[in-house]
């Protein structure tokens, strides 16, 4: 890992760049990780302590690289969804010195890195993909992040304090009584922003520090705090706040639609999601296409998965829907795919959904089948099975299938007999 500490003079500076959003978080920003580990705050709270892990069930809203997370804390929040609290770098791009950003930054400290080609003046050179590669500063931060799938049927959101990280243009949440904040994703839908930040906003309106963030993407609910927090009563309020703002966005989405599972929904591009959700990769759409006829399974539309199982646990939000009976069986179910976005772009974690056998149940967060490297978890009676690993470019419909079958028999309890 990158995480040089003496920037190659001795020193006790990582060799990358720095900033920060307050000056109380200076020494944070110039250490490059925190001081304090927060495995203590994880036992106090009951939570289990991961260190740097970039845990697919966050990948959404998690930073591009591991290097850049310390003290993972996993577990169930308040309200009893599954939660994630970690300190971060935050990356901002920065050029010839500068950060790329309006707003506030302290002890900015730029490391620009240029390729031989850059030097000779042809040509400017993409970053090397790896951590730290970029030109821009590192910021430390502290995020809670909470899984609340229902909020898949709005719009992604970021919402962020104005006078940490502001830009330019009407984007102010006064008028809509959240002040000091502003939108920076998510307008496009002015009737479901104005829904979330009533919702949201006297939760966000608790937090007094230099910068605060909301993101809600992917099923994921994120709130950002700047510097490496590590007081218990500080750590316990921002992990309550994220899980209440999580059940707020929740709740602005439309109810369940009510429909038996076996009821099969409309025909895939037959719906118009609401704007700025979003869009099944281009060019996945026909390999579902094709598969659904290959197979004789009805391919549906995403909404109805969206409106009927709103609590889905599988990471992501749905591409893909193939709704049949499992094979050799008169079991429904809907073999399905999920985006993640980001950088993760062109890729689909695969699965399963069935019906659960009653009083069926698994922990929070689901159990690993390591023979199968399948994820099996129960909600409201529906049994959700995903794989590990997420494809690129090809959705390997009959390893799915069978190992999600494999997966099923071996949990008989919960499904399928041996």
């Amino acid at each position: 890992m990158k995480r040089r500490r003496d920037g190659g003079q001795g020193t006790d500076r990582p060799s990358f760049g720095h900033a920060a959003f307050d000056p109380a978080d200076i020494e944070d920003a110039r250490r490059g990780h925190p001081a304090l580990s927060l495995q203590p705050f994880a036992e106090m709270a009951g939570l289990d302590y991961r260190g740097s892990e970039q845990a697919g069930a966050f990948l959404s809203t998690l930073p591009t690289w591991p290097d850049y997370i310390f003290n993972g804390c996993r577990g169930q929040t308040p309200s009893g969804r599954l939660g994630m609290l970690d300190h971060e770098l935050f990356e901002v791009e920065a050029h010839n010195g500068s950060v790329q950003a309006a707003g506030s930054f302290y002890d900015v400290r730029v490391t620009t890195r240029n390729s031989l080609v850059e030097l000779s003046g042809l040509a400017v050179g993409a970053p090397k993909n790896e951590p730290f590669a970029g030109n821009a500063v590192w910021i430390p931060t502290t995020t809670v992040h909470v899984r609340a799938p229902e909020t898949n049927r709005l719009p992604v959101l970021r919402i962020t304090r104005s006078s940490s990280f502001s830009v330019s243009g009407n984007n102010g949440l006064d008028h809509l009584g959240l002040p000091g904040f502003r939108v920076l994703r998510g307008d496009e839908n002015p009737e479901a922003l104005a829904a979330v930040v009533a919702a949201c906003g006297p939760w966000l309106s608790t937090r007094p520090d230099a910068h605060v963030s909301l993101r809600i993407r992917y099923g994921l609910v994120a709130v950002t705090v700047n510097g490496y927090r590590t007081d218990p009563s500080d750590l316990s309020h921002l992990w309550a706040t994220a899980d209440g703002i999580a059940a707020a966005a929740a709740a602005t989405t439309p109810p369940l639609a009510g429909h038996a599972f076996d009821s099969l929904g409309p025909p895939v591009g037959s719906v118009r999601l609401p704007p700025g959700v979003p869009l099944p990769h281009p060019l996945l759409v026909p390999a579902y296409a094709q598969l659904a006829t290959q197979w004789g399974y009805h391919n549906e539309d995403v909404s109805h998965l969206l409106l009927s199982l709103p609590r889905c646990p599988i990471p992501g939000i749905a591409s893909g829907v193939l709704a049949g009976n499992l094979p050799g069986s008169n079991v429904p179910a809907r073999i399905v795919w999920f985006e993640q976005g980001g950088r993760t772009s062109g890729s689909v974690r695969g699965g399963v959904i069935v019906p659960a056998r009653s009083g069926a149940a698994t922990p929070l967060g689901g159990v690993l089948d390591e023979r199968t490297g399948m994820y099996l978890e129960i909600v409201d009676g529906v049994a959700y099975c995903w794989r590990k690993q997420r494809t690129f470019g090809e959705l390997q419909p009959n390893e799915l299938l069978q190992a999600a079958i494999t997966c099923l028999s071996a949990k008989g309890e919960y499904l399928l007999p041996s």
